[in-house]
This record gives structure tokens, C-alpha cells and sequence, in this order.
């Protein structure tokens, strides 16, 4: 019987582990974050947020959708599924598309929100970048399900950001649950 040589280190530095057969090998956390503060080294982390709109300003441009320009950093693009959000984290790291779909009033009794969850659960298997997720209001209050998908923003190219759009699009128009809409 042989055994499967150990594989040379990574870019990173990282030497990935060779499990013996039929053991499973769990990679420890500070070998992922060996890793990736290596990645984000070599691709310039820390460019900045004004570098990374400008990525998203010209993959934007290329596609041309229908789009406004709220603020630095941020866009409204004007679909047939409602407005779509694309705005960048404050770092200029993380792209969010996103669009809220309704607001979460309590669907009833608690067999009714199993139900309700489970919907968005198969709903989120069936995405390619983007899924369904709740969170609260800008104030702190209502509930919203909306649809989102996150890109890295330094590294942006134009298939992956049509790609996540489009899904954005295909989720929101595959979502109707009226029972919990307002």
C-alpha cells in the first residue's frame, strides 16, 4: 500500500494535509488565516474604498444596466424586479447586491414559521451566488426578507458581477410569499 505524498506548500506558505484513506483532515483556523492574510497581502489589500468604486464603476459601465449613482460607493439599478442596491462596505472590501423583498410580520402560529423557513431555505439552495436573508430596518425595528449576494470588491470582474445580478434577479422573482407581505 502506498501513501499519497505530501503535497507542496501553497502560495501562502500553506502545506495542505494528506488524510490517510478513509480519515477526514479539518484544516485548523490559523492555517485559513495564514492563508488568507497572504492572499489579501499579494492582491493589495488596503487599496481602498475609492479604488474598489472605480473597479465597480467600470464593471457597471460595461454591463450598462439601467443605473443611478445614489452617492459615492453606492447605486440604485432600475430592474424589473423593483430597484436593486449594489453598495460597497465602508473598507471597499465587500460588495453587496441587494434587494428588499417584504416585510416579516408574524406568519401565526409556529408550525406556520417552520414553514415559512423551510420555503426560504429551499429557496437559497437553488441560488448561485445570491440568497434570501432577514434583517431589521435601518432604525432597528421591522423585520425584511430581502435577497442578497456579496462580492470581494477589489478583485471584481465583469462575469461574477453579472453572474451574482442576475441571480439577485432570479431569486427575487422566484419569492412570493403573501401571507407575510405587507
Amino acid at each position: 500500500m502506498t501513501t499519497p505524498e505530501t503535497p507542496p506548500p501553497t502560495a501562502a506558505g500553506i502545506r495542505p494535509a494528506v488524510p490517510s484513506p478513509g480519515e477526514t483532515v479539518r484544516a485548523p483556523e490559523d492555517r485559513l488565516s495564514q492563508y488568507l492574510q497572504t492572499m489579501r497581502r499579494d492582491e493589495g489589500n488596503g487599496r481602498g474604498s475609492s479604488e474598489a468604486a472605480r473597479r465597480v464603476e467600470a464593471v457597471i459601465a460595461e454591463l450598462a444596466p439601467p443605473v443611478v449613482r445614489e452617492q459615492p460607493g453606492a447605486w440604485t439599478i432600475d430592474a424589473d424586479v423593483g430597484p436593486v442596491s449594489v453598495s460597497l462596505s465602508d473598507d471597499g472590501e465587500v460588495l453587496s447586491i441587494w434587494q428588499m423583498l417584504c416585510s416579516l410580520k408574524d406568519p401565526g402560529k409556529p408550525e406556520t414559521h417552520a414553514e415559512f423557513f423551510e420555503d426560504l431555505l429551499f429557496l437559497n439552495e437553488s441560488g448561485r451566488g445570491a440568497c434570501l436573508a432577514i434583517s431589521r430596518d435601518e432604525d432597528g425595528g421591522e423585520k425584511w426578507v430581502f435577497v442578497v449576494a456579496r462580492l470581494r470588491a477589489p478583485t471584481l470582474g465583469k462575469a461574477e458581477f453579472a453572474m451574482a445580478l442576475e441571480d439577485v434577479f432570479g431569486t427575487s422573482k422566484l419569492f412570493d410569499l403573501p401571507a407575510v407581505s405587507s
